[in-house]
């Protein structure tokens, strides 16, 4: 029998994510994006985005900072 209150957190944790993310720059979404949900390397992205892969990296730490800013 499935979990219902492990359903219902799981789903609280998307939306306050979806929200959280709305509150990224552009640059920060794209990556954010690209690493966690196309599980491309920051070395691709950087590629795409013309940028360093350390400029990459900065922005992803910045990133998740600014995420878990947001939704605690």
């Amino acid at each position: 029998m499935p979990d219902r209150k492990n359903q219902m957190e799981d789903m609280q944790n998307r939306i306050d994510l979806h929200s959280a993310m709305n509150h990224l720059d552009e640059k920060e979404l794209q990556i954010i994006l690209e690493r966690y949900f196309l599980d491309h390397t920051q070395s691709e992205i950087a590629k795409e985005l013309f940028i360093s892969q350390a400029q990459v990296s900065r922005l992803e730490k910045q990133a998740l900072s600014h995420l878990k800013k947001y939704m605690s």
